[in-house]
């Protein structure tokens, strides 16, 4: 029963190819090499394209004497931005007063550095998203609240 089915199929399958347009069969080959290279190499496509959207937070020049709190604050200050993207909603009433301990430019760039390249979960709707601070603040807050951030760092002459 299976055999018979198998064998129609197979037949409509060959006379489909044989009408095919020589263009048509270029393109689907082109089209079949593509996504087994994608599949094949899907790790190196993910680590390009990650170095493209996301800066390298190692090459942030930080002086560490000019810092304003122990490296042990900073990471603080990380775990609590990270709590507060986090799952379902966003306190952005913490990520202002984590912004508002900014005391210079050097502190801003430690946080970034610190804070690093993380992994986010997007919950039941949206996929998980990978990146840094930056990142993490521009798809949990509305324009207006980053506008706000960028405020709260400039009053003390930190650029965004």
């Amino acid at each position: 029963m299976y055999s018979a089915a198998l064998l129609k199929t197979s037949q409509g399958i060959k006379k489909a190819y044989r009408n095919t347009s020589p263009i048509a069969k270029r393109r689907a080959t082109y089209l079949i090499l593509l996504i087994i290279a994608v599949l094949m190499f899907r790790k190196s496509f993910s680590q390009f394209f990650s170095s493209l959207f996301n800066r390298d937070i190692n090459k942030l020049e930080v002086d560490k004497t000019n810092l304003s709190y122990s490296t042990s604050e900073f990471h603080l200050m990380c775990s609590t931005l990270d709590a507060s993207m986090s799952g379902s909603g966003t306190d952005e009433q913490t990520i202002y007063a984590t912004m508002r301990k900014m005391k210079n430019q050097d502190d801003w760039q430690f946080l970034q550095k610190t804070f690093g390249v993380r992994k986010k979960d997007g919950g039941f709707w949206n996929s998980d998203i990978s990146g840094d601070l930056k990142k993490w603040i521009s798809d949990d807050l509305y324009d207006s609240e980053v506008d706000e951030v960028r405020s709260i760092l400039s009053e003390s002459n930190i650029s965004y």
